[in-house]
């Protein structure tokens, strides 16, 4: 009977129907990662446009959301597109990323509203995470229960493309503005933010044209009457919930280490010019995105555990010998060393979310992967990530002793691979 319903399924794949989709899905984690990544790296520049020393509670609180309303999002994300559907939330997600990111391009600063400045941008900027807790991880659950079994790694790929696409452009604007250089000028970093406003046409065009996809539309949550999903997911599937976190790990690392450590350390200590940096991470972030799609090409021929295990294995391997060098790098070594890293990190962004969502049954995957997802992010990423990190540069030496961090996160990423089986030959109503 479920070969049957495989069978079904392909013959009534439509190429054109997908490839729309994937293209609307894409330009939505575009804008989202791309108004994501510009806070999060101009962060010491936005902050005291909205914050005095006085408001130091209200700027604590400013930092502290990225890392409870992403999870928050998840779950309430989660939540209604395993009881209601995917499609619905989505859009209302996204369109809350991008509303909410708009306001903040244009919220006047401290001198101009006083405190009301700093508690309307912790409000927008709850707002944004919020729905990106949620959003970044159901656009891919969307498109891969669309996508044929056959290319599903591909097109998971593909939205790691379309995530490190915003990313890329991002640091484009960045490097043809130079905020950093002129943090006074604060129409450096509030056009690009503006262009969020462009996720609500998104949004719109989402709703209007795409339907909910069919993996969905053939489990009926009525007949499997799942109240709360997360209760479900902790009470009946918490190893695999654990080893979906697992799986995770490494990208708040990646993200901390590859992409905001070595240009930072490149800034300071090799005392780089900030364009050439910033220059230098849209190269990276180039060659990301042309291989995140071939690695998830890769996977749906030799499956997902291989290709996790040659990224963790390389990490676990080269990650050491590699910043060692990087200590007294030139310009060119510090360039090839973060194309390197970039190359070997697009490996894992364009399997690790496939992976996850593959082991995963329907009435709980969206709630699974997104909120392990961004409790990775808040775990590895967050607190205790950079509180690690500072101990780690504050003992020993700062060109070699955060790559400690990231061999951990592709030791983890090792052992939780072997726990999981394979499931890329596999339909996802099967799972």
């Amino acid at each position: 009977m479920k070969s049957n319903k495989l069978v079904g399924r392909v013959k009534n794949f439509s190429a054109s129907k997908l490839g729309k989709e994937s293209f609307i899905a894409m330009g939505g984690m575009a804008l989202e990662y791309h108004n994501i990544f510009l806070f999060g790296y101009l962060a010491s520049s936005i902050l005291p446009h909205f914050f005095q020393k006085s408001s130091s509670l209200v700027a604590f609180c400013a930092i502290l959301v990225s890392f409870v309303m992403g999870p928050l999002g998840a779950i309430i994300c989660g939540h209604v597109g395993d009881t209601l559907g995917r499609r619905r939330i989505l859009v209302w997600a996204l369109a809350f990323v991008s509303i909410s990111s708009f306001f903040m391009s244009v919220l006047p600063n401290y001198d101009q509203i006083g405190v009301l400045a700093s508690w309307f941008f912790v409000i927008f900027r709850s707002i944004q995470t919020l729905g990106f807790g949620g959003d970044a991880v159901g656009l891919v659950t969307f498109i891969l229960e669309e996508a044929p079994s056959e290319h599903r790694g591909f097109f998971g790929g593909l939205m790691s493309m379309g995530g490190a696409f915003g990313v890329l452009i991002a640091s484009l604007e960045l490097a043809i503005l130079d905020p950093l250089g002129d943090p006074v000028s604060s129409w450096k970093w509030r056009s690009p933010l503006s262009l969020g406003v462009i996720g609500i046409f998104i949004s719109i065009y989402f709703y209007k044209l795409i339907g909910e996809t069919a993996v969905f539309r053939h489990y009926n949550p009525k007949e499997k009457k799942i109240a709360w999903p997360l209760l479900e997911l902790l009470r009946f599937h918490k190893k695999g919930f654990i080893k979906s976190i697992g799986i995770f790990s490494l990208s708040p690392i990646i993200t901390a280490v590859i992409f905001g450590f070595i240009p930072y350390f490149g800034l300071t200590t090799l005392a780089l010019p900030s364009k050439f940096v910033m220059w230098i991470n849209a190269l990276v972030l180039g060659v990301f995105t042309i291989s995140a799609p071939f690695f998830g090409k890769l996977s749906d021929r030799v499956g997902r555990k291989p290709i996790l295990f040659g990224v963790s294995l390389t990490m676990l391997l080269l990650g050491l010998p590699m910043f060692y060098f990087f200590r007294h790098a030139s310009p060119v070594v510090y360039a090839c060393i973060q194309v390197f890293f970039s190359w070997v990190s697009s490996a894992y962004y364009g399997v690790s979310m496939t992976m996850n969502i593959e082991h995963l049954p329907t009435h709980l995957r969206y709630t699974g992967v997104a909120v392990s997802f961004t409790l990775s992010y808040a775990l590895f990423g967050g607190v205790i990530g950079m509180h690690v990190i500072s101990l780690l540069i504050a003992n020993a030496d700062m060109g070699t002793s955060p790559v400690l961090y990231l061999l951990l996160g592709a030791f983890v990423v090792l052992i939780s691979t072997c726990s999981l089986t394979e499931e890329a030959k596999h339909s996802l109503e099967e799972i």
